[in-house]
């Protein structure tokens, strides 16, 4: 894949510096998209077992979206219901409310549980799979230079780094793969390569020259700091253990997810996992401003024996433990996400940090990456203007400090002192209230992008219930050529394309027919954005994809079809075959019951409308069944037009 220049030099379109889910998830993508990349990272190996555990049901529809979602099913562990328990009067604890963990109809994924480990494995299995891509490991970056003269050059490698091998360690994790300390934030730098001066050794170098270069290598990451760059922000002095471990307790739901606040002893949360383990987060103590924790003192005895004391006077044991670490919370988000005309950007924890109380902290990493792929994968194929890229900072910087805010007040409840009679404090129905509100953040569900190039017209009573810059969200369809029950989201996949989704009406209605296909026959003329932005030789919808979803029953469509304009059902290589799978139908299936699309969207059927949605699903604008030309002008603000010989 890379163009070799010298023998210790080459060129690349992206290089990834960080090898966590992060970076994973952008490795992912852009091997699925064929874009020349690399990823680095100065670790010998993935992580072996633990930390993040949690991903919410907008990763999953993600994941789906990427065709990786089988391997995830097969082994994740759902979390269905939330107990909170509160101190009793006997200085014990007892249960005081119950919710559900994924709210019924915010998602046809739900919530589930599987460690970080085996979340990177899929990865690096799915980005071997897609371009033979892998993770080059005990590589580190030790320098980089900017060609600032070359910024505006689509041709230049602007970005050139210094990429170093690293010496293998005598051990993996330390010689211990149960502790996670030596990535813990609440101390120095424990991985095997901190202490090498790697930057005084030049021995075993390589300069790489690149296009882009993403920081994804963590809060204490290389490129932000040599960006001269940092994480502003506060910490809550107070630090907490996690651990997973094979539970034996007499409390009656240790297989469900428990927020367990004691009257004097702290804070649990225990998270049901996959092969019969419960993460356990538990509160350790609270820190000065300035206090570091004693490494000696922080033990997984210590840690089993503050959660023994929470579930008092239930009893519980650990028969096995699979993994522990310590950290303190702290939320800082970086002043900017991006550099050098965005050809140098940061993702992930290199730009935000925060509790993982809420299952935050992977998730929000992945989706940093998931806005930016699709976006760099445009760009270097000169479909898009590469202003496009800085949309990534307008839109995931807001969703940060959204995240750090909605982080210190969750933070707060878990790390405050319950209510008793005695005192003040955090009230069982305050904990449930706060539950009950963050539902549809800590889902993922939650985020809506504000107006830029991208994020565009807005027509609430056209779709009443689409919210642009928002996800486009799922309801069930009919295919109107196989009577299949289909997901309307799921035929949006994170291909690279965008799609402009028809919602026509029923058209055995003159007018609704007649509107379709004076649509039909001005997106498809020359001037139309299929036609206009597909490159000679590839299939009509290879850039913009167009799907109709009728409020007609299939057999009628099936009959309407060939009167219909052929940028609605183009045909497709290598026989030059209509596409079948473009056109649904709002009606009953035969065997997954109704779907009511166009009511759950809000879309009246006798008017009907047009939403264009980005490659990574979200809703760019939604139009009027006339307004084709305001859908080619949206397009023309940002794509590029191939050139006559492409």
């Amino acid at each position: 894949m890379t163009v070799s220049v010298t023998t210790n030099e080459s060129k690349v379109d992206v290089l990834i510096v960080g090898a966590g889910p992060a970076g994973l998830m952008l490795a992912t993508q852009l091997s699925k998209l064929k874009i020349d990349t690399r990823i680095v990272d100065k670790m010998a190996h993935p992580v072996l077992r633990g930390h993040a555990d949690g991903l919410q049901c907008r990763t999953g529809e993600v994941f789906e979206a990427l065709n990786v979602h089988r391997e995830f099913d097969a082994e994740t562990h759902e979390c269905a219901e939330v107990i909170i328990w509160d101190p009793d009067q006997n200085g014990g604890i007892h249960e005081t409310s119950r919710v559900v963990d994924t709210v019924p109809g915010m998602s046809r994924v739900r919530h589930v549980n599987l460690g970080q480990d085996r979340v990177e494995a899929i990865f690096i299995d799915a980005m071997k799979k897609a371009n033979n891509l892998e993770v080059e490991r005990l590589t580190s970056p030790t320098s980089f230079t900017v060609d600032e003269t070359a910024l505006d050059d689509n041709d230049a490698f602007p970005i050139t780094v210094t990429l170093k091998k690293l010496p293998p360690p005598a051990e993996w994790a330390n010689g211990d793969v149960k502790s996670g300390m030596y990535r813990s934030n609440l101390f120095t730098d424990e991985s095997q390569t901190a202490s090498n001066a790697v930057e005084a050794d030049h021995s075993g170098e390589e300069t790489v020259h690149c296009k882009y270069l993403v920081g994804c290598d963590g809060a204490r990451s290389w490129v932000r700091k040599n960006l001269g760059l940092e994480l502003k922000g506060d910490s809550a002095n107070v630090y907490w253990g996690a651990f997973d471990a094979v539970v034996d307790s007499d409390l009656p739901t240790t297989r469900m997810k428990n927020v367990i606040h004691s009257k004097d002893a702290g804070t649990v949360l225990m998270v049901p996992r996959e092969d019969g383990m419960v993460r356990v987060y538990t509160q350790m103590g609270e820190l000065k401003p300035g206090e570091r924790v004693d490494r000696a003192a922080v033990t997984i005895e210590k840690l089993m024996e503050k959660t023994q004391q929470v579930l008092k006077p239930y009893r519980i044991d650990f028969p096995y433990i699979d993994w522990y670490t310590c950290y303190e919370i702290g939320q800082r988000v970086c002043d900017t996400f991006s550099q050098y005309k965005d050809h140098i950007l940061i993702a992930g924890d290199a730009c935000h940090t925060h509790s993982p109380k809420a299952g935050q902290g992977m998730n929000v990493s992945m989706m940093d990456t998931f806005n930016l792929g699709w976006k760099l994968a445009s760009v270097l194929r000169g479909q898009a203007k590469r202003d496009i890229l800085h949309t990534y900072q307008l839109e995931r910087q807001k969703t940060a400090h959204q995240l750090i805010e909605f982080d210190r007040k969750f933070s707060a409840l878990f790390t405050g002192k319950a209510k008793t009679a005695e005192r003040a404090g955090v009230s069982p129905e305050e904990m449930r209230k706060a539950w009950d509100d963050s539902i549809r953040f800590t889902s993922g569900t939650g985020v809506v992008y504000e107006p830029n190039m991208i994020v565009g017209k807005a027509n609430p009573w056209l779709a009443k219930n689409i919210t642009v810059g928002s996800h486009f969200e799922n309801h069930q369809v009919v295919g109107a050529f196989n009577a299949h029950a289909l997901q309307l989201q799921g035929r949006l996949l994170a291909d690279g394309r965008w799609r402009i989704v028809i919602f026509p009406g029923d058209i055995r209605n003159k007018d609704n027919f007649a509107a379709l296909k004076a649509l039909g026959d001005a997106l498809g003329s020359k001037s139309g954005p299929a036609p206009k932005y597909t490159p000679k030789g590839e299939d009509l919808d290879s850039v913009i994809q167009t799907l109709t979803v009728f409020a007609t029953p299939h057999r009628e469509v099936q009959y309407a079809a060939p009167t219909l304009p052929s940028i609605l059902q183009p045909t497709k290589k290598p026989h030059g075959i209509k596409d079948f799978d473009c056109f649904m139908c709002d009606e009953p299936s035969y065997h997954s019951g109704e779907g009511k699309a166009y009511a759950g969207y809000g879309i009246d059927p006798a008017v009907g409308c047009v939403v264009v949605v980005r490659p990574d699903q979200h809703v760019s604008g939604v139009f009027a069944m006339d307004e084709a030309k305001e859908i080619s002008d949206f397009f023309d603000s940002f794509m590029i037009a191939p050139s006559p010989k492409s």
